[in-house]
């Protein structure tokens, strides 16, 4: 850009990945109640205020998913700045013991520098009614994904805590 007080960035992107644990609550679990190991891998590619972002998310033991959704920035200028972003998109969950779901979601993203070094950040996707590819069950959920980062740069290290409730 320019350079100029209201210019906000024409493209920007982003990648990156990490690894932590996971474990259910609930009745009825499928698996046993010991920690998993999950990782995850991410990226987005904006012009503008439109962008295109991609999510895997693998644990070993009891599901993977990919995510696919158009991004519609409504608030903030880039990446890297105080924004609030709306999501639609799909995901594939292919959870071990039950099946293959396909999911279309809607959600949002809300990022906020503290510091220029320092924010919070938290996403919401509601995932919607599906039933299972052999038809035999029906699951919708809502996951709720909150933590802080420390920025320099182009770097972020960052720390996440989530949250999905299935019915």
């Amino acid at each position: 850009s320019s350079g100029g007080a209201d210019d906000g960035v024409l493209y920007d992107f982003f990648i990156g990945g990490g690894g932590g644990e996971f474990e259910f609550t609930g009745d009825q679990l499928p698996v046993d109640q010991e920690k998993e190991k999950l990782y995850n891998y991410f990226g987005a590619f904006y012009i503008s205020i439109l962008g295109l972002e991609y999510r895997y998310e693998k644990s070993k033991e009891v599901y993977s998913q990919d995510e696919a959704n158009v991004d519609f920035r409504i608030f903030g200028t880039s990446t890297q700045t105080t924004s609030l972003v709306l999501q639609y998109g799909i995901r594939g969950l292919k959870e071990y013991q039950f099946g293959e779901f396909q999911q279309q979601f809607a959600g949002g993203y809300l990022s906020l520098y503290i510091f220029r070094f320092l924010g919070l950040e938290g996403t919401y996707r509601n995932y919607f009614w599906n039933t299972m590819k052999d038809g035999t069950i029906d699951m919708r959920s809502e996951r709720f994904d909150y933590g802080v980062f420390l920025e320099k740069s182009f770097f972020r290290i960052f720390g996440t805590i989530f949250q999905e409730n299935f019915t």
